[in-house]
């Protein structure tokens, strides 16, 4: 029992629960959610349990890192300064900078091994398995919004798609583990049971945007795998995506790939070759299912009223808001009140509640200023660049495969919808953020081994 009961068991659990923000309460009257509340109690606890190791492994954080959080605290303060709505501001930076970071970081300090990074996987997955599950039943009750779209307990359907994709990558991480083992059914058909009914749910909210960031995400982490399996290295690069050995995942011993396989000259090419095949099946799936409803109609047409449109218009705003406002922007919580500020100099809104700009860029910049915009740039390179570093020197590029999936579909998402700013995805962000950090030093230190 005292081996279940662990704090990083506690963790694990919280992550699961990820979804529980959306349960809000106030303490002296100030706002927070219990998720929040359960994630300040971890950060305290794991601190006090190890003073030492905690200020320790700050002091060993990657200075890039370090300064980019900085740029990015520094930035969200001083738009705070320079604009309205400070508490709504501060709320902000608490709830979704300096909570998920510490947290984050906080459960960094607990990690042993690979193992510990796989129980993480675990928790992100199942929660978005849970969370699916329970969409379902949304479904089945005919509880909808009113153009058909399903979107649970969350405000919208993107909101739930959004929360649901990264699910995706860390559970073909776990079912094809489990396909590459011998004896292991179960497993195979529970991973590939709790995968459908994710999909299912992501189908129903017809979020085109989650799909085609999500097939994206899958053809270009398909296809860096393919170009890393030559040369030999961890069989995880090929075998994640590609061969379905008996061998387990964390083995290192390449004799068992093919010659043809390690020393094809033309493996990039057929990696992209099958990259866009299985790109191009899956749109054509997807969208030859749309084709008689009214939001394809809407979309294909081009109609003035359709979310492209509308999108075209915010972005519109957006970009004129950032012009008037280049270097401490509009500060954190007031896009709503700037947009409608902004409406006598376009025609009619086709939306009027639009809390966030729909791009990820323009959000950060608008609302953490040109130094928490240059911030977030940076994260974003030490993100990339460290997961290239893991993909290139081939140290557990299975682990890595899902990281890169969610990163990538963060960005391609966050091109037309404003993936980060909600408590679930901030957490989710540090989380993978960190997770790619331990990768990089639990393995380069084994290595040396």
């Amino acid at each position: 029992m005292k081996k279940i009961l662990t704090l990083i068991n506690f963790s694990l659990l919280l992550i699961f629960c990820i979804p529980a923000y959306l349960i809000r309460v106030r303490i002296f009257n100030f706002p927070t959610n219990i998720f929040e509340i359960l994630a300040i109690l971890v950060i305290i606890l794991i601190f006090l349990k190890n003073k030492k190791l905690f200020l320790k492994k700050i002091l060993e954080l990657p200075k890039i890192l370090v300064f980019s959080c900085l740029l990015v605290i520094f930035g969200i303060l001083i738009s705070i300064f320079f604009n309205n709505n400070p508490f709504t501001g501060i709320g902000i930076l608490k709830g979704w900078f300096i909570v998920p970071m510490f947290f984050s970081f906080a459960i960094y300090t607990t990690l042993k091994s690979d193992i510990d990074i796989k129980k993480v996987f675990a928790s992100i997955y199942f929660s978005a398995a849970a969370v699916a599950v329970t969409a379902i039943f949304y479904k089945l009750f005919g509880i909808i919004t009113y153009d058909n779209r399903l979107s649970a307990f969350y405000l919208s359907p993107n909101q739930l798609a959004m929360y649901l994709a990264p699910g995706i990558f860390f559970g073909l991480y776990f079912l094809l583990s489990a396909i590459s083992q011998k004896n292991n059914h179960k497993k195979i058909l529970l991973h590939t049971a709790l995968l459908i009914i994710i999909i299912i749910s992501l189908y129903y909210t017809y979020s085109y945007a989650a799909w085609i960031a999500t097939l994206f995400s899958l053809a270009i982490t398909l296809f860096v795998q393919l170009c890393h399996s030559r040369g030999g290295g961890n069989p995880g690069s090929t075998q994640i995506f590609t061969t379905l050995s008996s061998k387990k995942l964390t083995e290192t011993n390449t004799d068992w790939i093919p010659d043809q396989v390690r020393n094809d000259k033309f493996l990039g090419i057929k990696a992209i070759f099958i990259a866009v095949l299985f790109l191009l099946t899956c749109l054509f799936i997807l969208f030859f299912s749309q084709i008689n409803t009214e939001k394809f109609s809407t979309l294909i047409s081009l109609s003035q009223r359709s979310s492209i449109a509308s999108r075209a218009t915010i972005w519109k705003v957006s970009t004129r808001l950032l012009k008037d406002n280049i270097i401490v922007g509009i500060g954190p919580g007031n896009f709503q009140s700037s947009y409608l500020a902004m409406q006598k100099y376009y025609p009619p809104y086709l939306e009027w509640a639009v809390p966030q700009p729909h791009n990820i860029f323009l959000a950060f910049w608008l609302q953490t200023g040109f130094l928490g915009f240059i911030g977030f740039l940076f994260l974003l390179l030490f993100t990339f660049t460290t997961l290239w570093q893991q993909l290139k020197n081939k140290k557990n590029t299975a682990l890595t495969a899902p990281l890169l999936g969610f990163f990538i579909y963060s960005i391609l998402h966050g091109l037309v919808d404003t993936i980060y700013w909600k408590n679930d995805l901030a957490f989710l962000f540090w989380i993978c953020l960190f997770l790619v950090l331990f990768l990089q030093k639990y393995f380069t230190t084994t290595y040396k081994r």
